[in-house]
């Protein structure tokens, strides 16, 4: 899949795409959008961001150069020769006893539209995320889109016949992006992801359909470090990149003032949600990163 298709992709499943300057930008959440490809590297001075919020944006968030934003990572697996004894002693362990408990295989994505929905809720719960009323139909969506969408496929890790664990995995150019992964809580306890992620990402890698299999960003969110923590247990180490977040002139006059040090304090007391978390994660990040003028 080239980046055309992932915009194709995405806007398939409720997403908004716009295209500025040559490049195709996507809202990752609500009024906050980032360009494609994921890992792209943006020029902020090369950005008309007036053109940008012209449409319902208010902000974005991207990998870019030095000196734009702070210094940031992108966790990747790129060897070939990747195996057990490039995770960690306590993932190594883990994982084995996965592979022990767990039957790893690809799956067709019509077997996910309705096992995997229940996984899609359970994964949900567990993280504290808003179930919304719609689940099913947005899952269906999901499902059928990434059916028929060059690059995209689906593992899943069985525990006696019955799906403990899947992940979403999708192609773009040389780099395959695990987009989802969802897991049963019943069955944490086999480490069916463990299994699951070393199994996709030694198989994917070993035959030479990709360069690297990326599973995202720094998080901007707090709070969640030790999902990084997880993940480079499992071998994926930090390719160093900067994140720069840009927002509107009058937003980022607020954000840097009192007004957003306030507004902070304001969303602590709000109940956690993902997109609460991401907006606190997004305003520290902007204070926080150098302000240099466009």
């Amino acid at each position: 899949m080239d980046v055309v298709g992932l915009a194709s992709f995405l806007a398939s499943i409720g997403h908004r795409i716009r295209s500025v300057g040559g490049a195709y930008w996507y809202d990752a959440f609500p009024y906050i959008y980032s360009p494609l490809p994921y890992e792209l590297e943006i020029e902020p001075s090369q950005v008309n961001w007036g053109e940008l919020y012209e449409g319902k944006c208010l902000g974005a968030r991207c990998a870019s150069v030095a000196p734009w934003g702070r210094p940031s990572f992108r966790l990747i697996v790129d060897s070939p020769n990747y195996n057990l004894d490039s995770l960690t002693s306590k993932a190594r362990n883990q994982t084995r006893r996965g592979l022990e408990y767990c039957n790893v295989r690809p799956l067709e994505f019509t077997d996910l539209a309705e096992s995997g929905l229940q996984l899609q809720r359970d994964t949900l719960r567990r993280q504290g995320r808003r179930i919304p009323a719609n689940l099913a139909e947005k899952w269906r969506s999901y499902v059928q889109a990434a059916a028929v969408s060059d690059g995209a496929a689906a593992w899943g890790a069985f525990h006696k016949d019955t799906l403990a664990a899947f992940l979403v995995g999708l192609q773009v150019n040389q780099t395959i992006h695990i987009l989802i992964v969802r897991s049963s809580a019943a069955t944490l306890q086999f480490y069916p992801n463990n299994a699951l992620i070393f199994s996709f990402v030694q198989q994917a890698l070993k035959i030479g359909v990709a360069q690297e299999v990326s599973i995202g960003f720094e998080s901007i969110q707090s709070g969640i470090e030790s999902l990084d923590k997880f993940k480079e247990g499992l071998g994926f180490r930090r390719r160093p990149t900067y994140q720069y977040v840009h927002v509107t002139p009058r937003l980022g006059g607020i954000i840097r003032g009192p007004l957003g040090a306030t507004a902070i304090n304001l969303l602590n007391w709000l109940p956690k949600s993902e997109n609460t978390s991401k907006a606190i994660g997004l305003m520290r990040w902007y204070r926080s990163q150098e302000s240099i003028s466009i």
